[in-house]
């Protein structure tokens, strides 16, 4: 059974939240036309070492990392998000040119166990492709469909960036509001909703896992030294909060 809500007057807690300016600058206009020429971009393959801005293809392996299972990963070199150092050890390698050197993992590392730790990794250098970037210009702008020249397709992604920006707004409002009900309304928590709420909580963590940090959960929870269910019990209070929200907008 869903616990009785009482409402405050949330039309007037509404009322009192203040809403952010909202701005498109010019470098985001640069960083989405970057992005869209990268997308465009005519790839070669070369028989020469790797240079920063080539497009390569590698496979690494480490025993610290996902039990020494190989992982195969393409990218920009330089431009890879990889920690400080891994990176800088691929330039000047070529094709089926294998390496192994340590890297440092920063000390804020989700791998608690390996933080500030010097870690091995050995790369095998797969493919390295030349990336040729199309010039920026009116002829660029028509290959996207329905823009005469490449002004009018900077004010297209000025307006769907400030699109963008009035949506996330709109949801921060929405959660400072919910927030500011939330304060006034206490209630008992059904116990069944919030075991269901912290195990999808765990799920979306096991995603985010496997796809950001490229590592196994199992060896997630050796790095954090808990056990699944010790992990869970740490989303009871986001759980809580999730479901208090929920509850308060069925009731509105």
């Amino acid at each position: 059974l869903l616990p009785e809500i009482v409402l405050p007057d949330y039309k007037e807690i509404a009322s009192k939240i203040k809403g952010n300016e909202i701005s498109v600058e010019e470098v985001e206009i640069e960083n989405t036309l970057n992005y869209l020429q990268r997308s465009r971009a005519k790839f070669t393959t070369e028989n020469r070492p790797a240079q920063n801005k080539d497009f390569i293809e590698i496979e690494y392996q480490s025993k610290n990392i996902n039990n020494d299972k190989k992982v195969e990963d393409r990218f920009i070199l330089g431009d890879g998000g990889f920690m400080k150092g891994f990176e800088d050890n691929l330039i000047g390698m070529q094709s089926n040119q294998e390496k192994e050197f340590l890297v440092k993992f920063p000390d804020n590392a989700p791998q608690k166990d390996l933080a500030g730790k010097d870690v091995n990794f050995k790369v095998k250098m797969i493919s390295v492709q030349k990336m040729e970037l199309v010039e920026l210009n009116d002829e660029f702008a028509k290959q996207f469909g329905g823009f005469d020249n490449l002004v009018a397709l900077k004010s297209n992604i000025r307006e769907g960036l400030t699109a963008e920006k009035e949506e996330s707004e709109k949801q921060r409002r929405r959660a400072e509001f919910l927030e500011k009900i939330a304060e006034k309304i206490d209630f008992e928590m059904p116990e069944k909703l919030v075991e269901a709420e912290k195990q999808r909580l765990l799920e979306d963590l096991k995603n985010n896992i496997s796809s950001k940090f490229k590592i196994s959960f199992q060896d997630y929870l050796a790095s954090v030294k808990q056990t699944e269910e010790e992990l869970k019990k740490t989303f009871a209070r986001e759980a809580k909060k999730r479901i208090k929200n929920f509850l308060v907008l069925k009731e509105i």
